[in-house]
Formats: structure tokens, C-alpha cells, sequence
């Protein structure tokens, strides 16, 4: 079965560095450079490093700005969510998952490259981790299953990162680590627990669940909604590498916005294309309370994409849903799949239906995502009533690609397209041009 990934900045993890793995070779640096300042620059190096590998937010909250800057204001929720998980349950089991991911990561600079200019410093670095995405996108039935497969991984990969050092009160700090989130990508690619007997993340949001338990958010304020799009278009220059990717893989304008929730901040979309994991699809939902974000993301057939491909997507909003649709055909055999999200951008639930083009049978399946564990056999009845349910109440089609309107059960009728879809580089503009 393929399954969409659910992101959420409340199951983040922050990547922690091997101090082994530092490289203190340089001396203290350039002529300009006092020597006090190198030392002190050296020694908060040190200690940022080693307050990431006990992946503790107390410790660093005095090496970074968080009250200068709140670039890194969920890195506290994330950590808290993650420790106030019981045994067994998903927090707990994502908490030793990125515990064990972080506690691999080693940091290479030099600092004869430290550059200081008066109060403010810049220093490059290299950070380098195991390859988390040999297990991510695994299920286990328990953390021992998965930190045996984790520590048989002997690959690693490596993002550069600049560190931006100011000192305040006569304190060196970190105010800004620039490709930080790139490195914490895998916070945002965990495993899954099945067959979980701790806290049941996602079940308060399946269909099975009375309407009204789903929590809509109030109106931003300005002040929220100026923060929301600063999330966005970090987002945008977090992801630069993929979305660029995409658009020169496939010639196509990859990001866009629409207001899913309603809350009168609208939500960035975008594309991107990974070498190892091909086409995907990312939303980014700013979170009022926490202030943060989580996302939205599934991956997407290269097929389903290409405008040579021989797939077809259609994502469209109903007045209570996103719902995704791909087919594509692999091995003489036509599948076609279907993610459900509601409003707030949750999965909900999941169809798949497959037909041998040889032998002429056909097979329809369903889940909740609070079960993705076990398929549930449907007829086509069944899957025709539930896929025509959804595209009989479309309202807006907000990306297509080899769509033909009511060609199919699962395509809607109607045809009115969101049709803003920009360049990364158009949407980063945009959302600079706005934001106050």
C-alpha cells in the first residue's frame, strides 16, 4: 500500500552532533581576529554541539537566540511533545528514533575560515549524518526493531550550513544557522509504530470521528498572518534545492498557496523532486498556538508528474477536504490512489483500486489512517460510492495534470482551476513583497 507521510512540526527532532567529529585544526584564525574572541567563538561551538547531542532544549537556550529570533521557536514544542510520550507510544518511539539520528551527526569546520566583524560573526561548517532515509519510511512494532536496522547503516550524507555569531551583553551567541532545518530534514520523516499501545496520534482525526471534533482555527491576526508567511517562504528557501529540481526536471511552475483551513493565512504548496526518492508534493501549515508549522507532504509517482509520463494527478478542495489522486501504470497493472485530508490537513483516509490489464480482475482497498496497518477489502460499489461522494462535492481543482473532468469515479466534473502557480523564485518574491 502507499502511504502519505504525515509532517508535523510537533513530531520535529533536532539533529545532534558528534563532537568527535570536529575539526579544531586553524589556530585562531585571521590576523583581525582577537584571540579572546576566537577562543570564546571556539569554545560556543563546542558547546552548541554538544547541547544538540543531548538533543536538551534547556542548554540551548542560552547558545541560541531564541529571544532574537524565533526562527527556532518550535524547537521547544518539538522536544516536549517527543519526552511527554509514555513507553510505547509514538512520541516516545519518534523521541529514540531521532535521539539515535542526531547522536550520528558530526560537524567539520575550520577556524581559520571564522570571519569576525566586530560584534557579529560568521563561521562555515559541514554537517554530516547517517542516512536516516534508509529506515524513515519503515514500519516496526517496536523501537528495539528499529534501532537495530538504524545502526546498521553505515552511509552518511552531509549539509553545508553557515553559523551567524553575535555577542550580546559581551556574550558570544548563535543567532542564525542557515541550512539547520536542511540538516533536520529526517525530524520530519519518521517511522511508524504499529500496532502502538500508547497515544493514538492521528485517531481524533479519521472520518470515523463526529464532525465537530475537528478544530478549526480562529482568523490570524495581522501580526500571525505576517508570521505565517515568513514560515512560508523560508519554507520556500529551505526546499530551494528540490523545488529547483522539480522545475527543471519537469518545466513546470511548482508553487503555490491556497487557504485550506480558512484562518485567512493561506498555506504554501510546492513540488519537489528528490534524486532518491523522485516526485513529491509539500504543504506547510502555520500553527497559531505553537507558533510553528507542520506539513502536509505525500510523495508522488514520477509518471504522475512528467509531463511525458504516462500517470495522471488531480488534487482538488471539497467544502471539507483535499483529496489527492494519482494513477499510473506499473507491470500491466492500472492502480489509481486516493489520500483524503480534512480541513486542517490531516490524512483521513486512503483508497486504492488496481486492475490487471491482462487477466480483466480488479481490486478496490480503503483504511483509515488510524489503520494503515490493514487494508480493508471493499467492493466496487462500495469504492465508486465513497471516490463519487468526494468528486460530486469538488470546488476548486487546484492542480492537474492529464485531467479530463468526470472522465473517471474518482475525477470530479467541474473544471474551475487555481491557476497561480509561479517559479520558486516568483513565490519568494511575492511573499517578500508582502510580508510587513
Amino acid at each position: 500500500m502507499k502511504k502519505c507521510g504525515l509532517l508535523c512540526v510537533s513530531l520535529c527532532a533536532v539533529l545532534i552532533m558528534s563532537s568527535a567529529g570536529c575539526n579544531l585544526t586553524g589556530g585562531i584564525g585571521k590576523t583581525k581576529n582577537k584571540k579572546q574572541d576566537v577562543e570564546e567563538i571556539e569554545e560556543l561551538v563546542e558547546e552548541y554541539v554538544d547541547a544538540l547531542q543531548a538533543w536538551d532544549y534547556e542548554p540551548l537556550k542560552t547558545i541560541m537566540s531564541f529571544d532574537l529570533d524565533h526562527t527556532y521557536s518550535w524547537l521547544k514544542n518539538t522536544i516536549d511533545w517527543q519526552k511527554d510520550g509514555a513507553p510505547g507510544s509514538q512520541e516516545n518511539f519518534e523521541y529514540e528514533y531521532c535521539k539515535y539520528v542526531a547522536s550520528t551527526i558530526e560537524a567539520d569546520y575550520d577556524l581559520d575560515d571564522l570571519l569576525i566583524d566586530d560584534d557579529e560573526a560568521d563561521l562555515d561548517i559541514v554537517f554530516s549524518t547517517v542516512r536516516w532515509t534508509d529506515v524513515c519510511w519503515n514500519d516496526y512494532e517496536n523501537t528495539e526493531s528499529l534501532l537495530s536496522d538504524l545502526t546498521k547503516v553505515r552511509e552518511r550524507v552531509e549539509v553545508s550550513d553557515e553559523l551567524v555569531i553575535k555577542k550580546v551583553d559581551g556574550e558570544w551567541i548563535i543567532k542564525k544557522s542557515d541550512n539547520l532545518f536542511e540538516l533536520m530534514l529526517f525530524y520530519c520523516n519518521t517511522p511508524d509504530l504499529i500496532s502502538s499501545q500508547g497515544t493514538d496520534w492521528t485517531a481524533e482525526w479519521t472520518e470515523e470521528q463526529p464532525e465537530e471534533s475537528l478544530r478549526l482555527p480562529d482568523p490570524v491576526t495581522p501580526e500571525q498572518y505576517n508570521r505565517a508567511m515568513e514560515y512560508n517562504v523560508y519554507e520556500l528557501y529551505v526546499s530551494e534545492e528540490n523545488i529547483e529540481a522539480f522545475e527543471e526536471r519537469y518545466f513546470k511552475e511548482s508553487c503555490g498557496e491556497y487557504d485550506f483551513d480558512g484562518n485567512g493565512a493561506p498555506e504554501v504548496i510546492y513540488f519537489g523532486w528528490m534524486e532518491d526518492y523522485g516526485a513529491y508534493f509539500q504543504i506547510t501549515v502555520y500553527e497559531t498556538e505553537a507558533d510553528g508549522v507542520y506539513f502536509c507532504y505525500s510523495d508522488i509517482p514520477s509518471e504522475c508528474v512528467d509531463p511525458e509520463g504516462n500517470g495522471s494527478l488531480v488534487m482538488y478542495v471539497t467544502d471539507k477536504e483535499l483529496v489527492v489522486t494519482y494513477s499510473y501504470v506499473d507491470n500491466e497493472t492500472y492502480i489509481c490512489e486516493t489520500t483524503v485530508f480534512n480541513k486542517i490537513l490531516f490524512p483521513d483516509a486512503y483508497y486504492r483500486c488496481e486492475k490487471d490489464l491482462k487477466a480483466g480482475t480488479e481490486s478496490y482497498y480503503t483504511n483509515y489512517i488510524k489503520d494503515l496497518d490493514d487494508d480493508d477489502v471493499m467492493s466496487a460499489s462500495e469504492y465508486n460510492a465513497a471516490l463519487m461522494g468526494y468528486a460530486s462535492r469538488a470546488e476548486v481543482i487546484i492542480y492537474s495534470k492529464d485531467f479530463t473532468p468526470g472522465s473517471t469515479v474518482e475525477s470530479p466534473k467541474i473544471s474551475a482551476a487555481y491557476d497561480e502557480w509561479r517559479t520558486h523564485d516568483e513565490m519568494c518574491d511575492y511573499y517578500e513583497s508582502i510580508i510587513e
